[in-house]
């Protein structure tokens, strides 16, 4: 077990991607290391927050924990509320958590984009649709 919080002090690799090319899982709190996560083939784990509020349309888009969302993708992105997480997850072990290749592709193609595609200008894309 390893907590990291990415300092860019490293630019490329950055240090998260240098860490997700030997991780067998990822746990994070509605980061934007899912992109890396998922990129690097690493399931990865969000951790839900039922209390956390956001003021803004963009953000309740963007930060959503629903079904196919950014956070939560089945196959690719779990996502445990924080009492949940506690109480299940000591019993599970990361085979547990398999990517699945074609869902993979399907959030890659949706969140990430094509070959030439910019992260950036799809998360606009979907943000701008939100409004």
């Amino acid at each position: 077990d390893l907590v990291v919080g990415d300092d860019y002090e490293q630019a490329y690799p950055s240090k998260m991607l240098e860490l997700f090319s030997v991780a067998r899982l990822g746990v994070g709190y509605y980061s934007m290391s899912v992109i890396e996560s998922v990129v690097s083939d690493v399931p990865y784990i969000n951790l839900e927050s039922g209390h956390l509020l956001f003021k803004d349309r963009a953000h309740k888009e963007l930060f959503k924990a629903e079904t196919e969302s950014l956070f939560s993708f089945d196959g690719v992105v779990w996502n445990y509320d924080i009492k949940t997480f506690l109480e299940e997850f000591a019993d599970k072990l990361c085979e547990n958590f398999k990517v699945d290749s074609a869902k993979s592709e399907k959030y890659k193609k949706v969140y990430i984009g094509g070959a030439g595609s910019s992260v950036a200008r799809n998360l606009y894309r979907i943000l701008e649709s939100a409004t």
